[in-house]
């Protein structure tokens, strides 16, 4: 398992838990804002070597839209409860 896949695993979890809005936006911001961790790696891949860029610029792409769409669920669980 590379950090990358612990760090998809930990935020869904993490996702998961949230029990408010506020909680799900503020964990939001922390992986997917300006300065989040998930967008931190992706402006990272530029500075990876040409061949390991595609497969680092996926795997990044991948577990962000995973994340979207678990906070996209989570969202709309909190506002049904």
């Amino acid at each position: 398992m590379t950090d990358l896949d612990a760090l998809a695993n930990a935020s869904l979890a993490q996702i998961g838990a949230c029990d408010a809005l506020a909680a799900l936006e503020e964990l939001r911001a922390q992986l997917l804002g300006k300065k989040g961790q998930l967008t931190l790696r992706l402006q990272a891949v530029g500075k990876l070597p040409v061949a390991e860029r595609r497969e680092a610029g996926q795997a990044i792409n991948t577990a962000k839209q995973q994340l979207e769409q678990a906070f996209a669920a989570r969202h709309a669980a909190l506002e049904r409860a």
